[in-house]
């Protein structure tokens, strides 16, 4: 075996090193990778009392797929308050039309989340929900996302998005919510 010892290593400053050119399309990309990344973020606050489903504002991104085979992951991450013995569910749309839900002979909605204890620190609580879904649109068209949310279907609850019920002191704080989404090649 040979050994090379070297004291000192300097740039050869006269040689000239060129790279080609590379312009890569999402078409060149494996399966799996992330094309693009879109971001809906709001610290808006918003409350409603209702049985209906309401829209979510701000929690609006539009993606414009570069495939028919890509498919859009979708994060989100929600901070809600809510008032006493409300059931909060929630809806995930797709240019109007539900991308997930449940059975038929059920509340056909995206997910719910049941946190209240119905005591009266329920106005205390601020909830943060993380949901993700890995959807198809099979288009190349823009995609607008929205979120909906029902306090509660069959009686009038009020739910607080990006805030606790009661802000009456400085212990109460205000949040964010994000919606993320990401092209994955297919």
């Amino acid at each position: 075996m040979t050994t090379l010892y070297v004291d000192n290593i300097a740039p050869n400053l006269q040689s000239k090193i060129s790279a080609p050119s590379l312009n890569v399309t999402s078409s060149m990309m494996p399966a799996g990778s992330v094309i693009q990344t879109v971001q809906a973020i709001t610290d808006q606050q918003q409350s409603f009392t209702t049985t209906s489903y309401t829209d979510l504002t701000n929690l609006q991104p539009t993606i414009t797929p570069r495939s028919t085979s890509s498919k859009i992951l979708l994060s989100l991450t929600l901070c809600y308050g809510e008032g006493s013995d409300a059931f909060p569910a929630f809806k995930i749309l797709a240019n109007g039309t539900i991308v997930a839900q449940g059975l038929a002979n059920q509340q056909r909605v995206t997910f719910t989340n049941t946190t209240t204890e119905n005591s009266v620190r329920d106005q205390y609580r601020q909830t943060v929900v993380n949901y993700q879904l890995l959807h198809e649109p099979n288009t190349t068209s823009a995609v607008t996302y929205k979120v909906q949310c029902s306090p509660m279907r069959t009686t009038n609850r009020t739910v607080y998005i990006n805030r606790h019920e009661d802000m009456s002191d400085a212990n109460r704080g205000s949040s964010v919510s994000t919606f993320i989404l990401q092209e994955i090649a297919g």
